[in-house]
């Protein structure tokens, strides 16, 4: 587990997102968000990973999650176009 990064964990742990997208949300949740935003997201983030691990909402998760990582990359310089929609393998 990487800096408590719930969903985007999950997604890695399935092979759906990087290793290098979960270390760059980890450094923009660092820099971006509060401990009470932290907080608020572990309150329904881990049991939505328990429904991802039956199967369910990991194409929405991965859709959105796909986006954001894109959009982070943007942010730090390792994209040169946000509007990629797809996550890397």
């Amino acid at each position: 587990v990487i800096g408590g990064r719930v969903i985007c964990n999950e997604l890695h742990r399935q092979g759906i997102m990087t290793l290098r997208q979960v270390v760059l949300d980890y450094k923009f949740t660092r820099k971006y968000l509060t401990p009470q935003h932290i907080t608020g997201y572990h309150v329904w983030s881990i049991w939505m990973v328990r429904q991802m691990r039956k199967g369910k909402f990991v194409k929405f998760w991965k859709h959105v999650a796909g986006h954001r990582a894109n959009e982070i990359a943007y942010i730090y310089g390792e994209r040169d176009n946000k509007l990629c929609n797809r996550v890397e393998h």
